[in-house]
């Protein structure tokens, strides 16, 4: 979930607003969905060296799925993406998108 005083964009790159915290998820995040994302693809880019979200699991760490590099957000495992919209009012209000990390599984 975004934090409540961030704000939020769709884009080919980090785009800013005031002074706010800011978050530009890649235009086309929705293609995304239901995906096998290998480490290091761009899902963001944020106007500081940390996320403006709030998760909604706290024994989870954002810093498990996710890596900030100068303010570019990449995956830091291979990650399933789902639930993920280019509609900035349910993000914003609902949540921007589920992960889940990449599991080995064996069917015998």
């Amino acid at each position: 979930m975004l934090a409540t005083d961030a704000e939020l964009s769709y884009g080919a790159g980090m785009v800013t607003h005031n002074d706010a915290e800011h978050l530009t998820l890649i235009s086309r995040i929705d293609q995304c969905n239901f995906k096998r994302l290998s480490v290091g693809t761009t899902l963001s880019w944020c106007s500081s060296n940390y996320l403006p979200v709030i998760l909604d699991h706290s024994d989870d760490s954002i810093t498990d799925y996710l890596a900030v590099s100068g303010n570019t957000v990449t995956t830091a495992v291979s990650v399933m993406l789902f639930m993920a919209t280019t509609d900035a009012t349910v993000a914003a209000e609902d949540c921007i998108a589920y992960l889940v990390p990449e599991r080995n599984i064996q069917t015998v």
